[in-house]
């Protein structure tokens, strides 16, 4: 009996870190009015991309095929993503992530033009709210995305730009919509999203204090003693260890020294994935999980190789 109890904790535990699609998000005029504010005239710094880009499928995206997970969207030229219905709920939430940016700007200059286009077409079209694209994960992850191309997206832009004006605004909203997540893989990504924000938006010494205590609250969580994930999925290790190095990284070339809570979780983490990491140099498929990519996983593990 004491063990079918613990099991159904584990269970939903397990379901609780793992997080889902969600309903749409919702507002009130209230809520729309907390999200207007100044427009930053510019970005000033950002974290450096540490994901690995399929130039051949970025080449793709160029010649208008889209492709995410098994579904596929042909585009003709002169078509953005955002006038076509999307094959699936799972494609059009992956496509509003902007997690393709990576593929898109390592087809070359050509791919990085066409990344900053579809941006601020983004803004034309959803850039003040949409129920559905403006829901946390998706936003969250969409943030951190389009901060880590930030140079190619946002430079050279005119103070009165809507993409800053959009920007400011998702990044008002990711600060209240977390006050009210109860899903532990969203906050921890916020948190990141956050602090990379406060960088870039100039907020460092007002925000910072506040994010990195939460932060270690949230690695003591979700990281064990062992440097699993609570969820024992692989690939959420490796996405979560990158965002460590990105933010560790970010620190560094700030000026600041390293966070002890990320520090003292990133070795630990690191000799996880060394443990599990497969003779192919992919991942086992488990708890939800898949390979991984084999290059982000050796780039991440490579200071650790020694």
């Amino acid at each position: 009996m004491l063990d079918d109890a613990a099991s159904e904790r584990d269970l939903a535990n397990w379901r609780k870190y793992r997080g889902r699609i969600g309903e749409d998000a919702r507002s009130t005029p209230v809520y729309r009015l907390k999200l207007n504010g100044p427009t930053p005239t510019r970005l000033l710094i950002y974290p450096q991309n540490l994901r690995s880009g399929d130039p051949a499928r970025g080449a793709r995206m160029l010649k208008g095929i889209w492709k995410i997970g098994r579904d596929r969207l042909e585009i003709p030229a002169g078509v953005s993503p955002w006038d076509r219905p999307g094959p699936s709920r799972h494609f059009a939430d992956r496509l509003h992530r902007f997690g393709w940016l990576v593929h898109l700007a390592s087809a070359g200059p050509e791919g990085q033009r066409k990344a900053k286009e579809l941006v601020s077409r983004w803004v034309d079209e959803f850039g003040r709210w949409n129920g559905f694209v403006w829901r946390l994960p998706v936003t969250v992850d969409r943030m951190w995305n389009w901060l880590t191309f930030g140079p190619s997206l946002f430079e050279n832009l005119p103070p009165d730009s809507d993409v800053l004006n959009s920007f400011a605004r998702q990044a008002r909203h990711v600060i209240h919509a977390t006050e009210e997540c109860h899903e532990p893989r969203v906050r921890m990504r916020s948190v990141l999203t956050q602090i990379a924000l406060s960088f870039a938006m100039d907020e460092a010494e007002r925000r910072l204090p506040i994010l990195e205590g939460q932060l270690e609250m949230l690695l003591n969580e979700q990281v064990l003693a062992d440097g699993g994930h609570v969820t024992r999925n692989p690939q959420a290790l490796l996405e979560l260890l990158i965002d460590l190095q990105t933010i560790d990284d970010l620190y560094l070339r700030t000026g600041r020294p390293s966070l002890p809570s990320v520090s003292r979780m990133i070795p630990r983490m690191a000799g996880m994935l060394r443990f599990l990491r497969m003779h192919d140099g992919g991942l086992p498929v488990m708890n939800g999980g898949g390979e991984g990519n084999r290059v982000d996983l050796k780039n991440a593990l490579f200071p650790y190789s020694g």
